[in-house]
Formats: C-alpha cells, sequence, structure tokens
C-alpha cells in the first residue's frame, strides 16, 4: 500500500536509475568523434559540478585524470556488470565470460585490469597489466593518429603499451586504419589517367607542314 516502504519496490527504482544512467553515456559517447574531445567534456561537466558545489577549481590534470578513469569504468559497467560484481565478490567469474581466459581483477579504482605474468617488472602498471564500445574506438583513433598513422601492427602495440586491452582489437584497429581518411590517402592505389584522344589535325591527311610547323628561327652562326 506504501511504495516507499517496500523495499522490493525501492531496489527496482535504483536499477532503473543505474541502467538509464549506462545508457545516457552511450548516447553521449556515441556524439563525439574524437577521445579527446570527449575526455575533454567529461573533465568541463565535472569541474562546473564541484565548482558549484564547493566554490573550489580543480587541476586540469586531475580533472583530465578523472574523467578518463570514469569513462572507462562506466564502459565496463555497460559490457561487464556481471563480472564486476562477481569479482567485488572475491568470486570467480563465468567460464562463459568473454574475459575469463584474461584472469581479471580489479585495481584500488574498481577497474578492471588484465593479469599477466609481469608482477614483479618495473614497468608501469598500465603496461603490465592493461584494462568494447564507441570509447574502445575513440581510444583506438586517437592513439593511431598520435604514433602518425602507422599500419596495424604498430597501433595495436601502442594500444596495449598505453594500458588499453581491447577485445577483438585486431578487428577494430583494421577497421580504424580502413576508415582513416590520412591513411587512404597514403595507401591508396595509384590512378592512372586515360588519355585524350587524338586531334582532328593530326589524324586528317594533308600536305607536308599544314598542320604542324618546324621553328627555324636563329640565331644562325655564319662565315
Amino acid at each position: 500500500m506504501n511504495p516507499e516502504e517496500d523495499k522490493e519496490i525501492r531496489v527496482e527504482v535504483n536499477k532503473v536509475v543505474i541502467s538509464e544512467g549506462l545508457h545516457m553515456l552511450h548516447d553521449i559517447t556515441e556524439r563525439f568523434s574524437t577521445w579527446k574531445s570527449l575526455v575533454f567534456f567529461i573533465a568541463v561537466l565535472k569541474g562546473f559540478c564541484r565548482f558549484l558545489k564547493t566554490g573550489q577549481k580543480i587541476n586540469k590534470g586531475d580533472l583530465l585524470r578523472y574523467a578518463e578513469l570514469n569513462l572507462l569504468k562506466l564502459a565496463q559497467q555497460l559490457h561487464f556488470g556481471d563480472e564486476i560484481q562477481l569479482l567485488k565478490k572475491a568470486k570467480a567469474i563465468s567460464k562463459d565470460s568473454r574475459i575469463v581466459c584474461l584472469s581479471p581483477y580489479l585495481d584500488e579504482d574498481d577497474v578492471i585490469r588484465v593479469c599477466g605474468r609481469l608482477r614483479k617488472s618495473v614497468l608501469p602498471r598500465e603496461v603490465c597489466h592493461p584494462s568494447k564500445s564507441q570509447i574502445s574506438r575513440l581510444i583506438v583513433m586517437y592513439i593511431h593518429e598520435k604514433i602518425s598513422h602507422q599500419g596495424r601492427h604498430f597501433t595495436e602495440g601502442a594500444v596495449r603499451n598505453a594500458g588499453y586491452w581491447i577485445i577483438g582489437s585486431k578487428r577494430l584497429v583494421s577497421s580504424v586504419i580502413h576508415r582513416c581518411v590520412t591513411c587512404r590517402k597514403h595507401r591508396g592505389q595509384l590512378q592512372c589517367q586515360k588519355m585524350a584522344d587524338l586531334p582532328c589535325d593530326r589524324l586528317t591527311p594533308g600536305s607536308p607542314f599544314t598542320s604542324v610547323g618546324v621553328d627555324t628561327f636563329g640565331p644562325w652562326e655564319i662565315t
């Protein structure tokens, strides 16, 4: 009789809010064509909300890092929500999961990272334990431009080195390079120009030098 006191109804309301937030993120990312513009938009939005709430300004670098981190977290929540809930409870994820073979784990920021054999390495954590959607495409496009439009192998290696592990990265990188206008200009096939027809003056029989002349002007050397 009283919906405010019904726990089941309140739980359902919370689920709807989370679902709407994730779908709203998907709609927002579809409106941006570059990773930098998307991160900058989220950073400005966060800084403006924080300023209205506390009256304090946040460092630009911290805002950009916050925006990038939260975009990754929301994208992972959208595609791997069940896996994240199991990892938070320290339970094994389903064998049918697409990331089960990567031995994923959650770091202190609740970001899914890939486990490997480099735990004792001196390399940065982003390289040892890297972390699909429109966000993945924007990241690949950003890194592809950053390495001056190199090929698929260089781009894929740069993505891994930047700390991102994208499922099906080979197909995604190939798709990005195929649609890249700069790459299509550089790697496109050369066009063979079709020669024009010969003029009528060169095809109509006539007396010598009627249509073709010889330049005989000097200077002439004489003795």
